[in-house]
């Protein structure tokens, strides 16, 4: 997606407080989107509000409470949303994890993936929205050390697959894209990167 294509729509990005996230609703707020960002952070959320001005909107929701997709979605039908939020995992061998500490990733990452999936799903956005999971190159090679995490991230591939096969029995027209998290900024051309992947 170009400026031009991006200019005067909306954007969601979660997890927009810091990181990936908050260098994604810049660029997209630089490209001319109006950017709703979501995070739990209300005083990050409101530094980015006095750094990118009338285009940025602060949510202060957590996306691991089940209602939040339906809710947001619901209120801003964005044509970009870019579902970003995790939590960081907890680093160590699993003999010394519990099982709160293990499943933290899999009550946010892959749940919040899970849940604006289903969303969609439910009620499309209107045709040509793009929506990004950002992941991790743990999916990829897994991560002997942090407990879930890699599996929660390899899981929004699958959801982003079955979304994929569903969109298209559907008839829906909008595009799911995942890209591992990297050196390289989301919006940096292509706008979401690679894998798409087939069913």
């Amino acid at each position: 997606m170009t400026g031009r294509q991006l200019s005067g729509t909306t954007a969601l990005v979660t997890g927009a407080s810091r990181g990936f996230g908050r260098a994604t609703a810049v660029a997209l707020a630089a490209l001319g989107a109006d950017v709703v960002g979501v995070a739990r952070s209300k005083r990050q959320l409101n530094e980015l509000k006095s750094e990118l001005g009338h285009r940025f909107t602060p949510e202060v929701a957590d996306v691991s409470d089940a209602g939040v997709a339906h809710r947001l979605l619901s209120h801003y039908r964005p044509q970009t949303l870019v579902l970003n939020a995790g939590a960081r995992p907890v680093i160590g061998p699993l003999q010394e994890q519990t099982w709160e500490a293990f499943s933290t990733n899999w009550n946010t990452d892959a749940y919040q993936v899970f849940n604006f999936v289903c969303e969609v799903l439910t009620d499309p956005l209107e045709p040509g929205s793009v929506v990004v999971s950002v992941s991790s190159a743990a999916a990829l090679r897994g991560s002997p050390l942090s407990g879930s995490y890699a599996g929660s991230k390899a899981t929004g591939a699958v959801h982003k697959c079955l979304w994929g096969c569903r969109s298209r029995t559907a008839n829906s027209r909008t595009t799911v894209r995942g890209r591992p998290a990297g050196d390289r900024p989301v919006l940096q051309p292509p706008l979401v990167g690679e894998p798409q992947g087939e069913c």
